[in-house]
């Protein structure tokens, strides 16, 4: 009868033991598939990391050329432009 005990304990510790291993497992398949999913957008990614950057660039180069245009829009004398545009008008009107 101790040795039913003792083999019925060993069947259960081992049943046990299984089910945690189960659990284990089914953790560590979805943590590895999840790790499969994010491996395969990290790639998409990095395809378009050269499109990113570029993009930058060229916003960069706008941002610098709006940067040089304001600068020379504010350096404009209005009056002085207005008295060229109106000496110029008369040279023209006197031909």
């Amino acid at each position: 009868m101790i040795f039913y005990l003792e083999c019925d304990k060993c069947v259960e510790t081992l049943l046990n033991s299984t089910y945690n291993l189960e659990d284990i497992w089914e953790g560590l398949w979805s943590e590895a598939s999840l790790l499969g999913h994010l491996q395969g957008r990290d790639a998409e990614l990095a395809i378009l990391e050269p499109e990113a950057n570029e993009t930058i660039l060229e916003l960069t180069n706008t941002i610098d050329s709006y940067s040089i245009l304001r600068a020379e829009i504010q350096q404009i004398n209005e009056q002085q432009y207005y008295t060229d545009v109106n000496n110029l008008f008369n040279r023209v009107s006197l031909c």
